[in-house]
């Protein structure tokens, strides 16, 4: 992932496009209960939401002042 950000980064630089990653750990989606009901319904509470997905995604993109272009950024619970 961080070869694939870097790389992006050198080749959209001309067109000042900012690239970032966003690395979460499991997410609680309806594929993921679909797969192992079991695993699921004894791990969501230490997984993300969506929604936590979804509002670091709008924070990497509002506060330019914390992240910079090409960072990798993880996201846990």
């Amino acid at each position: 992932m961080m070869g694939l950000t870097a790389s992006l980064v050198d080749e959209v630089a001309n067109e000042k496009i900012r690239v970032m990653a966003i690395c979460p750990g499991e997410v609680a989606t309806t594929m993921q209960q679909g797969l192992d009901s079991r695993y699921y319904l004894l791990n969501k509470h230490k997984m993300l939401s969506q929604q936590d997905v979804a509002d670091k995604i709008v924070e990497m993109i509002f506060d330019d002042k914390n992240y910079q272009n090409g960072e990798s950024v993880d996201i846990d619970k």
